[in-house]
């Protein structure tokens, strides 16, 4: 008889398409959740990268503090994680001099060892963000830098 099919055949027919949905969901799924960790690992490897600089780094100059507009970078340490009460005082003073050294959103938080907010500075983005808490000395005193970035 022509027209005519089997009921085997449309239910292995609604079943092929079902599978067919059910794969491409989680092929999809997987995709996104690999792209998502991707972007989270770029971040937390630019953070820790641009906190490296503030922390190890004089900037360039040197003594940008003197000159800020001369910096071309901003560096907060006199040496390595002994950040400079000087630079602390004028990235407080103009949070913009960040943009040379940070680019796109970012937060920057620096605290002494009793709790005493030394510097903050910077403003939020999108959802997904990655921050490292850096030990540094400030002057005689121990302290924390914390850089956040989206």
């Amino acid at each position: 008889m022509k027209g005519q099919t089997k009921i085997e055949f449309v239910f292995s027919l609604v079943f092929f398409s079902i599978l067919i949905l059910f794969l491409t969901l989680q092929v999809t799924s997987n995709i996104s959740s690999a792209l998502s960790d991707s972007y989270f690992d770029s971040l937390r490897a630019r953070a820790w990268s641009l906190a490296d600089i503030l922390v190890r780094t004089q900037g360039d100059p040197p003594n940008w503090e003197v000159n800020p507009a001369s910096a071309r970078y901003i560096g907060l340490a006199s040496e390595p994680f002994n950040l400079s009460e000087a630079k602390l005082r004028e990235v407080q003073n103009n949070c913009n001099l960040l943009n040379k050294t940070v680019r796109g959103p970012y937060r920057l938080v620096v605290y002494d060892e009793y709790g005493t907010l030394i510097v903050e500075c910077g403003f939020g983005g999108p959802e997904l963000s990655s921050g490292v808490t850096v030990p540094v000395f400030i002057g005689d005193r121990f302290g924390t830098l914390t850089l956040v970035v989206w």
